[in-house]
């Protein structure tokens, strides 16, 4: 594990998650390529961004972003609800 804790592990496994719930088919081409200008993935390793994604549950700036970059306001509901059915890691558990 190279020093990394169980809940690190966990907070991998969820970013892979999500990822993969973004692939095609289940988001459009289009859908993919706003998320790719809204800065929602690490260009390090292409998982989706772990601040990203919990900030666009919790707060309006990313949804209002992806809703300016041109995404359906339909589509960016779905992806806040795709986010919410991915419960981030619980601390201490």
């Amino acid at each position: 594990m190279d020093g990394e804790t169980l809940f690190d592990q966990a907070w991998q496994d969820w970013r892979r998650s999500l990822t993969r719930a973004l692939a095609p088919p289940a988001v459009s081409a289009d859908t993919r390529r706003v998320l790719d200008e809204a800065g929602a993935f690490d260009p390090a390793d292409h998982l989706i961004d772990r601040e990203w994604a919990l900030a666009l549950t919790l707060d309006a700036e990313p949804a209002r972003r992806l809703a300016a970059l041109g995404l359906d306001p339909t589509e960016v509901d779905g992806l806040i609800a795709l986010f919410r059915r991915h419960p981030a890691p619980a601390a201490g558990g």
